[in-house]
């Protein structure tokens, strides 16, 4: 005897009851089963294909919901920088529950951008049992479907793209990127300021060098 929850479940999917006894089904199509047999295996297979269509509504409704954050994106705003920033803190924040992502940290390694998608390059720091290590060559794609996180090994396979995606995901949705302009106006003050102390440096000012190597290396995150 199959469950009024099964029935719906096949009605779902185009069979439908007629008889009990004997045992008859028939599809909207046209398609029909008679026999205990034959209806018992109709009904088998019904099941699942109502799973695989569930399933499958599910996986629309993620793909819906990753693309409706940035559909209506302009990706030349997107700015690298303004990313690791937030996931620097985001990892480090209860409220966004990453605790259990294996990257502890992201330094920027470049940015660029095209008509279709951005690309974010980065480093993923690795907890090896209280050794830090810097796993070069993790990514950022963000298009008019969503945004997608490729990890390699140590990340990969973890759970880590994953919870990722979701909180980047619901960040950018209210997240509003400096305009390019101001953009320039820091990459410029710090290029200015750069100038400036190289100037002033001796063969012997190693320290102010590399301070100056520092401020550098911070303009060229704003660049794409």
């Amino acid at each position: 005897m199959i469950s009024q929850e099964d029935e719906k479940k096949i009605e779902a999917v185009g069979w439908s009851i007629v008889c009990h006894s004997p045992f008859e089904m028939e599809h909207e199509d046209g398609g029909e089963a008679k026999g205990k047999v034959a209806c018992e295996a109709v009904i088998k297979a019904a099941l699942e294909e109502y799973k695989d269509m569930k399933e499958e509504e599910v996986e629309e409704a993620e793909k819906a919901k990753k693309a409706s954050a940035t559909s209506s994106l302009n990706l030349e705003n997107i700015n690298g920088r303004e990313i690791i920033d937030f996931l620097e803190g985001a990892i480090h924040d209860e409220e966004y529950d990453l605790y259990d992502c294996s990257v502890s940290g992201f330094k920027f390694d470049s940015q660029e951008v095209n008509i279709v998608e951005y690309r974010l390059h980065f480093t993923g720091v690795f907890n090896n049992w209280g050794h830090d290590q810097d796993k070069e060559g993790q990514e950022i794609i963000i298009n008019e479907d969503g945004i997608t996180v490729r990890l390699g090994e140590p990340f990969e396979g973890d759970g880590s793209e994953e919870a990722l995606e979701e909180v980047l995901t619901n960040w950018i949705k209210t997240h509003t990127f400096s305009k390019n302009s101001e953009v320039q106006e820091l990459f410029d003050g710090i290029l200015r300021e750069a100038y400036q102390s190289l100037g002033e440096i001796g063969f012997e000012n190693k320290k102010e060098l590399k301070t100056v190597i520092n401020k550098l290396e911070d303009a060229y995150t704003y660049m794409k």
